[in-house]
């Protein structure tokens, strides 16, 4: 039993690593999952200095930035292309203030690019 197990994950072992070869590089590696959530991660670390007084604003974008983590399915424009259309909904809807959009673009395009 053990040594069916043990083939059948050294199969799918080859098949993962056979289908990843084939990515084109414009969807999500797992390396590039982890990186994107950690950048995440840190922007969500850098806007707490920004939540003072403004903690509606915060819960929202920790929110929608969870939220994205949902959608590496995606290709990588693509997703990127969700991102800036959440923060730029939030932006023309008046949750996010023209001060705090800059910030918020500042940090993305420090992590992101």
């Amino acid at each position: 039993m053990n040594r069916f197990y043990e083939d059948s994950l050294f199969f799918m072992q080859q098949e993962i690593e056979e289908l990843i070869g084939e990515l084109d590089g414009s969807d999500f590696q797992e390396d590039e999952k982890l990186q994107y959530s950690g950048s995440m991660e840190l922007i969500v670390e850098d806007l707490k200095l920004l939540k003072l007084g403004q903690e509606v604003i915060y819960d929202d974008l920790l929110s929608e930035l969870n939220e994205l983590k949902e959608y590496y399915f995606l290709e990588k424009s693509s997703w990127k292309q969700l991102m800036l259309g959440k923060l730029t909904e939030m932006i023309a809807g008046g949750v996010i203030s023209e001060t705090v959009s800059k910030e918020i673009v500042n940090l993305v395009n420090m992590k992101f690019s």
